[in-house]
């Protein structure tokens, strides 16, 4: 039960920031140059990356939240991961960010230490989702040869 609610949680915010992040997509560049990153024409590949990453992890979480694939916990895990190295980095650095972008350029929150630690717990979320996921398919039953399903205990 607490795992699909924090799924909803989840996709519920990442769904928000891929939806912020996009109607803010010719902003995304400029707003991710204070962490450091430069802005040519190659800035626009992360930020359509973070939007794509964002968006199938809400709508996956939201539509089958009683999912357990591995492949929205890969998905998952290089976004924040993503956000996570970007925000430690820059702080690290002292660098000056007002807007984190995490939402585009709607409901702006500069880079701080609360930040930080919003960054680190959506991170270590993905190893409930990998701990889910493992689970799942050491429980699954395997088929034989014969197309006869055989049920192995874990």
């Amino acid at each position: 039960m607490l795992n699909r609610s924090l799924k909803w949680f989840t996709g519920v915010l990442y769904a928000a920031m891929g939806i912020g992040q996009l109607a803010s997509f010719s902003q995304m560049p400029h707003i991710l140059s204070a962490y450091g990153l430069k802005t040519d024409e190659t800035a626009t590949v992360l930020p359509a990356a973070l939007i794509a990453g964002e968006l199938a992890c809400g709508i996956w979480f939201l539509v089958r939240p009683r999912s357990r694939s591995g492949l929205v916990a890969w998905v998952y895990t290089g976004v924040s991961a993503v956000w996570t190295l970007l925000s430690v980095q820059a702080y690290l650095r002292g660098l000056a960010v007002s807007n984190s972008g995490t939402f585009g350029v709607y409901f702006s929150q500069r880079l701080n230490w609360f930040a930080l630690l919003q960054n680190v717990a959506a991170s270590s979320y993905s190893y409930t989702l990998f701990h889910v996921a493992r689970r799942a398919r050491t429980q699954q039953p395997v088929t034989g040869a014969d197309g006869v399903r055989d049920v192995h205990a874990p």
